[in-house]
């Protein structure tokens, strides 16, 4: 954390360095050097003539320097206002811009830090951006970020009623949350869109997995496939001894779902989904060492529901199935509980969206007992939580087209956008 009684002393020291640098040649090319350590823009001490400082305020303070042989513009300032963190406060940032032909990149650090809270790095072809941003531990957002998160987002630049706007299209970020310095556990998340709403968006896609404890968890926050399913919410606990309310969806509840809080549930699995006219889907799987107590046998118990929306009940069945293992529920019982559901659900569409998440969730088990490997993507955040950031820019730029169409695909494919061959793909605004 920044030192709030060192901001006078650095103030003088840059104003001490500035005047330095208006001297003679060898005093002004080590003070530029300082200079740029104080404002965290990198100068290449071995090319200093290659540097020019085009506007400085040593007030603020704040400076402006160009690399004329990368053509690169930076720009530094001290702060009280990080934008990157939606936090306003006092002054005790130094925000970094710096604009090439390559990339643009903003650096948010602790003032007299070298080392930055939160970095993000954007490429642009035409009117879409690849953005990649990093984050550090901080308490400066609404909820703390108690891990280092790397995300990788696909957006649309667009005009709507004379005004520049920026629309997400695909966000996919990996966290790693730490205690006492050591990965203590996971977090991915895979989503479309986001909260604005520019253009006429298609199919909709939330999902989650977390890994704590020695415990998967996958949610589902949203899921909408046109012709496929209306709506859909879920979560599963592999273990149900990690704090439960932070990763339960928007659309489940501890009122509606009071077992989820029952201390002798061991695991859960709840999903609500729509197909069809109005046909409303729930299955609730609850496992316990101790199940007994509850449903006066030792079994995984079983509750799957189907109603329209008059209320009509299509189907209200429970039953039970035996328990494989003490503990967490296993990959086999997952598939247990498939098994039993092939034979009871006769709608094919509700019987596939239950068997792709029940599948989904028992494959991320299996990971991470290391009984299957991981695939990665190439553009998975979790290959890029480690890189640093000029390592990723040669990466992109060396091949940026086609990481670019890579991403394209990767949207258009969970979104469910289809065209007739030949046809231009453009997303279109949202006329309100």
């Amino acid at each position: 954390m920044y030192n709030f009684g060192q901001i006078d002393n650095i103030k003088r020291e840059i104003r001490k360095l500035f005047k330095k640098s208006l001297g003679n040649q060898t005093n002004s090319k080590l003070a530029l050097i300082d200079l740029g350590k104080y404002f965290n823009i990198p100068i290449d001490s071995t090319r200093i003539d290659d540097y020019q400082i085009k506007s400085f305020d040593y007030n603020i303070p704040f400076m402006e320097i160009e690399d004329k042989r990368d053509k690169t513009q930076y720009r530094s300032i001290y702060t009280g206002v990080a934008e990157l963190l939606n936090y306003f406060g006092p002054e005790q940032f130094n925000n970094v811009t710096s604009i090439s032909p390559i990339k643009k990149e903003e650096n948010l650090y602790y003032i007299g830090s070298d080392k930055p809270i939160i970095s993000v790095m954007t490429f642009t072809d035409g009117e879409y951006e690849m953005i990649f941003e990093r984050e550090t531990p901080n308490n400066f957002r609404v909820v703390s970020n108690n891990g280092v998160k790397m995300a990788i987002r696909y957006c649309q630049n667009l005009e709507v009623q004379d005004e520049k706007v920026k629309q997400p299209l695909l966000n996919k970020i990996f966290k790693q949350i730490y205690q006492d310095e050591t990965v203590s556990g996971v977090f991915e998340q895979f989503y479309t869109y986001g909260s604005e709403n520019y253009i006429k968006w298609h199919d909709c896609f939330s999902k989650y997995s977390g890994l704590e404890k020695d415990s998967v968890i996958y949610g589902v926050n949203e899921f909408i496939k046109k012709g496929f399913c209306n709506y859909m919410h879920g979560i599963c606990f592999e273990n149900k001894s990690v704090q439960i309310n932070p990763y339960l969806p928007s659309q489940i509840d501890f009122m509606t779902y009071p077992l989820l809080e029952d201390s002798n549930i061991k695991a859960t699995i709840i999903f609500k989904f729509g197909t069809g006219e109005n046909l409303h889907h729930e299955l609730q799987v609850y496992k316990s060492d101790n199940i007994r107590i509850l449903f006066n046998t030792q079994k995984i118990h079983i509750n799957r529901q189907s109603f329209k929306i008059n209320k009509e009940i299509i189907c209200n069945e429970e039953y039970s199935l035996p328990i494989l293992d003490n503990g967490n529920i296993t990959s086999t019982e997952i598939q247990a509980i498939l098994s039993s559901l092939n034979l009871r659900i006769k709608d094919e569409i509700a019987l596939e969206i239950i068997s792709n998440e029940l599948n989904t969730f028992r494959t991320k088990i299996d990971i991470r007992k290391g009984l299957v490997s991981e695939k990665l993507d190439e553009l998975s955040p979790q290959k890029f939580i480690n890189k640093s950031f000029d390592d990723i820019a040669t990466l992109i730029s060396s091949k940026k087209e086609e990481y670019f169409q890579l991403i394209k695909n990767q949207f258009e494919k969970v979104a469910n956008i289809n065209y007739e061959e030949g046809q231009t793909r453009v997303l279109k605004p949202n006329n309100k």
